[in-house]
């Protein structure tokens, strides 16, 4: 069992949490996925006009951004859904961040 999150936070500080639980087993990597795309999900219902997206793989970040390819089979869906989403909100400003 894994638990995914993303923290919203809007030009006036205000904070917005997100947690998940995945019910079902998988890896790292795609927990980091789920919580990425939960993240760009929220924003895109909340109607955001420019977005830093921060996180903490590597992976994930730089095959959004399309910088890496995908590999292993497991993660092909969510890239795609990322990039789905990713595409969904380039009109307006993205930046993705691995910190």
């Amino acid at each position: 069992m894994h638990w995914g999150g993303a923290v919203l936070i809007s030009p006036e500080r205000q904070y917005i949490p997100m947690t998940a639980r995945l019910c079902f087993d998988c890896t790292n990597n795609i927990a980091e996925y789920e919580a990425c795309v939960m993240g760009i999900r929220a924003t895109i219902d909340f109607k955001v006009k420019s977005l830093k997206i921060y996180g903490d793989s590597a992976l994930v970040i730089h095959q959004i951004r399309e910088e890496w390819e995908t590999r292993d089979y497991k993660l092909i869906p969510y890239e795609k859904i990322g990039h789905k989403k990713k595409d969904d909100i380039c009109r307006k400003s993205l930046i993705l961040f691995h910190c």
